[in-house]
């Protein structure tokens, strides 16, 4: 009696839980949540952050929402390098974070209008080459670190949603330039601000796409236009670190110029890289 007692018990409490995630969509964090962290974990031991010491935390805007939990990587393998049709093997790893789920959501604030962080990404960029973004005389290349957002845009972020990359538009527009400016306690860096006009994410859900796994699947959402085109604000800081032989920047994009900075002060200005030599 007292184990079939036990079995009942469980078996509500199995039921129960089930239920609940049913109800709720806690399904869809939890997925997301449980398939990216050694998705993740794979990338970073792999790719240049596993000899770069650089920590990006997640967090929160208050009255705006909340980041996913933990930042994730990427790395581009040969991608990149093709993409820039370059001879020397140009190696592209990538931190980043987007707008977290919302209790009863399907889908990441990332895909829904209404959020503040819609369409919103931070985290930080690291390629093993200086000649690439860096003129002989130390000025930064504009056009040229524009590919590195131009191809996670088009053949990385776009795609895994559904949007091929011939179809995928990014501009930059209107860049100013700030040089030998200190971020993250260390000085010599170059800070860009700009206005990129790429797609947004929204879309009417037709069938299934890699990148739900992550960002949830926009059912319900109210779209217009899919993947419609705007203008966002943005915001690097590049740098090159010879000890670690790698071009560092960290990137902010976002619907409004308010949100971009919010995100720097509350969030990605409190990243650290552990410097081991002199700069």
């Amino acid at each position: 009696m007292q184990k079939a007692r036990k079995k009942m018990i469980f078996f509500i409490c199995v039921l129960f839980v089930i239920f609940f995630i049913l109800i709720t969509n806690a399904y869809y964090p939890l997925r997301s949540f449980l398939l990216m962290f050694p998705v993740s974990k794979y990338h970073q031991y792999t790719g240049l952050f596993r000899y770069i010491p650089l920590s990006v935390p997640s967090g929160s805007l208050p009255g705006r929402g909340s980041f996913f939990p933990y930042v994730l990587y990427f790395n581009a393998g040969k991608g990149f390098t093709k993409y820039l049709n370059a001879k020397e093997d140009i190696q592209l790893s990538i931190i980043y974070n987007f707008g977290n789920f919302r209790c009863g959501k399907k889908y990441a604030a990332y895909f829904d209008p209404q959020s503040d962080l819609y369409g919103a990404f931070y985290g930080a960029y690291a390629v093993n080459s200086k000649a690439l973004f860096f003129a002989e005389d130390g000025q930064v290349k504009i056009e040229k670190l524009a590919t590195v957002p131009a191809y996670d845009q088009k053949h990385l972020v776009m795609p895994s949603i559904g949007l091929p990359p011939g179809k995928v538009t990014f501009t930059v527009e209107a860049v100013e330039v700030q040089r030998g400016v200190s971020y993250i306690d260390i000085p010599g860096w170059c800070k860009m601000d700009a206005v990129i006009k790429t797609n947004t994410p929204a879309h009417r859900y037709r069938t299934r796409q890699l990148g739900y796994l992550q960002y949830g699947v926009p059912k319900g959402l109210e779209v217009e236009t899919d993947y419609q085109v705007m203008r966002l604000a943005a915001r690097a800081y590049c740098r090159y670190f010879e000890e670690y032989n790698a071009t560092i920047v960290f990137y902010i994009l976002a619907k409004e110029r308010g949100v971009v900075e919010e995100i720097d002060t509350r969030i990605l200005s409190r990243s650290v890289l552990k410097q081991s030599h002199k700069h």
